[in-house]
């Protein structure tokens, strides 16, 4: 039998960080670790279903490189958390994904027009399009297709190493596993590997979450070839690099309302996987995200965030909505 853990799930919950990642398509072939607490309950069980929906439009117009990201994208991340010890627990993310043509461009578009912002590449495609496919000089690429698909798999641990009056640190470890297709942009076609720190402060009416990971990506640099751009043109060595290892970092400041109710501001910020000549693919990743948790007492939590890219990020979504449902059990 089951029995409700209100009174140790309720302060852990409404305190933890956003469960928001970043859902730019060719980020999301790589790990990305979704944001912990060091201060979470270690002795019950927790399942969690995390929905995001995120709008993304991307063009690179190079000459020999040619990226295009235009879509949105429905990603349903379904998480088991179970203890192995008072101090220590395991969690596996399973992700599905959905991306389409969209239904919010219009918006988009006028929401841009009323605060004059330009409206740059995406006055070049329809609206409500899809399209998802890398061109690297002919030698590497993917073409990805608007259907149903398997996202990457993720295990995690998590070893809180230290802890005070409100306050711990834990260690962190994650792998990520190929399960998502590579043909079709969405996975690398091999495992990335991470280790990371968690510090968590809770005091009666606020808390705070600081996080760190190193990861690296065991896939290879493919090697370059010879491309000429025109008979009379230069000719490029032209390969598909990536960095040994790169880096994610986030910072969570939330203020609790009430026992069951907290109001949350956080910031993801790290490196690039990549190693390009194209911006889409290079630029450091920003999320900046708001939103609300809340507890109900039976052990019911819920998630409502809006995440947005600052207008002038290149590597994440142009901004995105999670609604995650989270319940916690002894067993």
């Amino acid at each position: 039998m089951f029995s409700h853990s209100f009174i140790s799930a309720a302060g852990s919950f409404i305190t933890a960080p956003l469960p928001v990642r970043n859902l730019y398509a060719p980020m999301m072939r790589f790990l990305d670790p979704v944001p912990d607490s060091a201060l979470r309950d270690y002795s019950n069980w927790d399942i969690k279903l995390d929905q995001h929906l995120a709008n993304i439009h991307q063009i690179n117009h190079g000459s020999i490189d040619f990226l295009m990201v235009d879509m949105e994208m429905y990603v349903a991340d379904f998480t088991v958390r179970k203890s192995l010890s008072n101090n220590m627990d395991v969690s596996i993310q399973l992700p599905v994904q959905r991306p389409f043509n969209g239904l919010l461009d219009p918006f988009i578009n006028d929401f841009h027009k009323l605060l004059n912002i330009p409206a740059a590449s995406r006055s070049t495609r329809p609206n409500n399009t899809f399209a998802y496919h890398l061109r690297q000089g002919g030698n590497a690429g993917w073409q990805g297709k608007n259907r149903w698909e398997l996202g990457n798999a993720t295990i995690s641990l998590r070893k809180q190493i230290i802890d005070g009056d409100g306050w711990a640190i834990a260690a962190l470890a994650a792998i990520k596993l190929p399960t998502a297709s590579k043909q079709r942009g969405w996975g690398s076609g091999k495992p990335d590997a991470g280790l990371g720190a968690v510090a968590s402060f809770n005091s009666e009416h606020w808390f705070i979450h600081a996080e760190g990971w190193l990861i690296h990506p065991f896939i290879k640099d493919v090697p370059g070839t010879q491309f000429n751009a025109s008979i009379t043109g230069p000719a490029y060595i032209l390969g598909w690099d990536y960095q040994p290892y790169y880096t994610r970092v986030s910072s969570t400041l939330g203020w609790k309302y009430s026992q069951q109710l907290s109001v949350i501001a956080q910031v993801q910020v790290g490196t690039s996987p990549y190693s390009t000549p194209m911006q889409q693919l290079d630029s450091k990743p920003m999320l900046i995200s708001f939103g609300i948790q809340a507890e109900t007492d039976d052990s019911l939590g819920w998630t409502l965030a809006f995440t947005e890219n600052g207008l002038t990020q290149l590597t994440t979504q142009d901004f995105s909505f999670t609604f995650s449902l989270h319940y916690s059990f002894f067993d």
